[in-house]
C-alpha cells in the first residue's frame, strides 16, 4: 500500500486546477496556511480539510483516513 500525505494531494490537485494558494483558501484560510498544509508543517482542522477537499473536487471519504497526529 502506498502512503500519501494530505498536503501532497492538496498541492497536486490545486495545480491540476490551476488554482493559487490564495484562490484555494479564499474564505477558509490564509495562503500561508495552504502553504503549511502542502509542506506538511500544519495539520488542518477537520472542517477546513473537508472544505478544501470539496473545493478541489476530491471525495472526502477517500482521504480523511490519511489524517493522523504525525
Amino acid at each position: 500500500m502506498q502512503t500519501y500525505f494530505v498536503g501532497d494531494l492538496i498541492r497536486k490537485r490545486r495545480k491540476e486546477l490551476n488554482l493559487t494558494q490564495g484562490q484555494l483558501g479564499e474564505g477558509l484560510c490564509e495562503p500561508v496556511t495552504i502553504s503549511r498544509l502542502e509542506n506538511g508543517r500544519q495539520t488542518p482542522p477537520f472542517h477546513t480539510l473537508r472544505a478544501l477537499l470539496q473545493r478541489l473536487g476530491l471525495p472526502e471519504h477517500k482521504y480523511i483516513a490519511f489524517l493522523n497526529a504525525n
